[in-house]
């Protein structure tokens, strides 16, 4: 089973935070270390207030994958793999069709998970071993223009 954590950048620091995250219904998003602010699993500790508060909209889950460097993948990073392709890590649903030529028949699959992306938005295939064989660059947050123009030569 894969560890469930979450990063998200610090509002005033503007520095990646990694942990456990918290949201509030007055629209807070937080991440803290587990264990740090919840003694018993229920009830917050003094180290409550200690808990950064993040932009909501760079929060992102771990895949359970690591790159070729042992680097931890999560929603929202580059990937350079070893094709030389630049990819987003999303989590979406993917769908693609197979066409069976003997039998006449064409499959449509639908798949929702952690997915690749030539953009940052569209799904294009399944995150995948190959994938995670090349680098982590950085982000679609810090790195938005390594998204743009240097895939098309690596059709």
């Amino acid at each position: 089973m894969r560890e469930i954590k979450f990063r998200g950048k610090n509002l005033n620091t503007k520095e990646w935070v990694y942990g456990d995250l918290l949201q509030w219904n007055d629209g807070e998003t937080a991440i803290g270390v587990h264990g740090q602010f919840i003694d018993d699993g229920y009830h917050f500790n003094e180290n409550y207030d200690k808990t950064p508060y993040v932009d909501e909209t760079t929060v992102g889950q771990f895949t359970g994958l690591k790159d070729k460097n042992g680097k931890e993948i999560y929603e929202g990073d580059l990937i350079k793999a070893p094709s030389g392709r630049i990819y987003a890590v999303i989590f979406s649903t993917w769908k693609y069709e197979e066409k069976r030529e003997f039998l006449k028949v064409i499959d449509i699959y639908e798949h929702t998970g952690w997915c690749i992306s030539l953009d940052g938005v569209n799904p294009c295939e399944l995150l995948d071993s190959e994938v995670c064989q090349g680098s982590i660059i950085g982000s679609v947050y810090d790195n938005p223009e390594l998204l743009k123009g240097g895939n098309d030569d690596h059709t």
